[in-house]
């Protein structure tokens, strides 16, 4: 290699690591509460700032959340170290992301009983309502998120919910497609019928 091009080569470098460097300066620093943490890359940083809705210096990321956790923040009466800071960056006005596969509750949330799904529900609200933003890693991570794909299929209360299903209605589902307990639930309650496909 000349002289000449690898002159080039150097400047061209320098210019990528100063517009990285500009970049990384104006982006907002990550603060992770709770155990897990990890590097984040300029345009994850990048996402996380545009998704968690404030223009701000910083972000706090909350990494694993338990039910816990949200219902003791929720109502403003934290127990745990996790809790009280959050309960605190909450009255600073600081952006609060969690992360949507960190929540420990994941299974009720599909699983539990239709009334228990909306409690839930009514707390995460309540802790938007506070400024916390629930962002799927989907949303921000350059890598895609690994969810191991389940062999059977479920349709879910809050599937039902969206698809806006009239009561007293009936429904015509494939016969692979299984009911969870809170689905059926909300069925019975809004008395729809199901028919199944051959």
């Amino acid at each position: 290699m000349d002289n000449t091009k690898f002159e080039e080569l150097v400047t061209v470098i320098t210019e990528k690591v100063i517009q990285t460097l500009a970049i990384e300066n104006r982006l907002p620093k990550i603060h992770f509460l709770g155990n897990k943490t990890t590097e984040l890359t300029v345009s994850e940083r990048t996402r996380i700032a545009e998704k968690s809705g404030k223009q701000t210096q910083e972000i706090y990321l909350i990494t694993e959340f338990s039910l816990n956790n949200l219902v003791n923040s929720a109502n403003l009466s934290a127990q745990t170290a996790i809790e009280k800071e959050l309960v605190e960056l909450v009255q600073q006005g600081k952006s609060i992301v969690v992360v949507k596969e960190g929540r420990l509750y994941q299974a009720a949330m599909k699983t539990a009983l239709y009334g228990f799904q909306q409690k839930i529900k009514q707390y995460e609200q309540q802790l938007e309502g506070y400024g916390v933003r629930f962002l799927a890693a989907k949303e921000w991570l350059d890598a895609p998120v690994n969810k191991a794909k389940s062999k059977q299929q479920y349709l879910t209360a809050k599937e039902l919910i969206e698809k806006n299903v009239a009561p007293h209605q009936t429904i015509v589902l494939p016969s692979t497609l299984k009911l969870t307990d809170a689905a059926k639930e909300y069925l019975q309650e809004k008395k729809i019928q199901v028919k199944r496909d051959s």
